[in-house]
């Protein structure tokens, strides 16, 4: 009995090395968000009225708009040529099959957006058009940083698009640390981005508690 629960709690260490960091998740209609960026900043402001928008009537930094969650409670809006770095933890955003990122949108007008990554410095920019973008049945209501009226609300219907990071000249099983997000319409409303990627539940950190495991046990049976 003594053996099984040493084996029981190994795999449990294990479990947890296994894990990626900060990883969680939310379902936003049918998009299950595995991990969200852990550091966001602004690159490029096209104009004066970039503001946060928030389900509080309170002020929100871009990092603390774009990282953690919940997704879908800030981000920021407006205007043309706002670009967004994001950077996600090693081994959250992988080009495996399928898609592999989503970008949520608050839609009140038509708002298009250009995706690029780190793995060839940002030069190849993937078109997200209002066109990809579907509703995801999910909707909130939202304070402007510059709205006319202070307490006053907007309603936004969630849209999101997804992204293959193949369509961006990522290679198979290709990991990206960052991405940045380019607003190319003149009003946007940006709530969130996400990996669609799930890991592995080992990772090599996890085959090192393995080796762990095996080691112990061998141990046990010299006794």
């Amino acid at each position: 009995m003594h053996r099984i629960t040493v084996i029981a709690a190994l795999c449990g260490l294990v479990l947890a090395l296994g894990a990626s960091p900060g990883l969680a998740s939310e379902t936003i209609g049918s998009y299950t968000v595995e991990s969200a960026p852990v550091s966001a900043q602004v690159i490029a402001v096209g104009g004066s009225l970039w503001g946060w928008i928030n389900v509080t009537n309170s002020y929100v930094s871009v990092n603390d708009a774009f990282t953690g969650f919940s997704i879908l409670d800030d981000g920021y809006a407006n205007p043309t040529g706002v670009t967004i770095e994001m950077t996600f933890a090693p081994g959250t955003l992988i080009n495996t099959a399928g898609t592999d990122l989503v970008v949520f949108d608050g839609r009140l007008s038509v708002n298009s957006y250009a995706i690029s990554t780190e793995y060839d410095s940002f030069a190849t920019e993937l078109a997200l058009p209002s066109t990809v973008f579907v509703d995801t049945g999910v909707d909130r209501d939202y304070y402007y940083q510059h709205s006319p009226d202070p307490n006053a609300t907007y309603h936004a219907d969630i849209m999101a698009a997804v992204v293959d990071l193949s369509s961006l000249g990522v290679p198979d099983n290709t990991q990206v640390l960052k991405i940045r997000v380019r607003s190319t319409s003149s009003e946007v409303d940006l709530i969130g981005v996400g990996s669609l990627y799930v890991p592995e539940p080992f990772s090599v950190a996890g085959l090192v508690g393995l080796g762990t495991i095996a080691a112990l046990l061998r141990r046990r049976r010299r006794k």
